[in-house]
């Protein structure tokens, strides 16, 4: 297996825009549409583990958005509470 990873600059990730909101995981998107057509209001917490070996593509464009695109959040108290959201939202579910 190549060990090799493609130069993140390769790929322009638009990091103002995904910071923002303009993007989502089409993973997500599915699940909102799922849940639609379900007719669930319910907030749901999303994750992916195989269970079987598998080949996961995009690795090294996901490398390039966590490198150019994390950061330190300038609001630390609404860090903090969003922080506290998302551990609610996993007691929940």
């Amino acid at each position: 297996m190549d060990k090799c990873r493609i130069d993140p600059r390769v790929f322009k990730v638009p990091i103002d825009k995904m910071r923002a909101g303009y993007y989502s995981d089409k993973y997500f998107t599915r699940l909102v549409e799922v849940l639609k057509k379900a007719e669930k209001k319910s907030r749901v917490l999303y994750q992916l583990f195989p269970r079987r070996d598998a080949t996961i593509v995009g690795i090294d464009e996901a490398l390039a958005i966590l490198r150019f695109g994390t950061g330190y959040y300038s609001n630390e108290g609404e860090a903090k509470r969003l922080f506290e959201e998302v551990l609610e939202t996993e007691k929940e579910v």
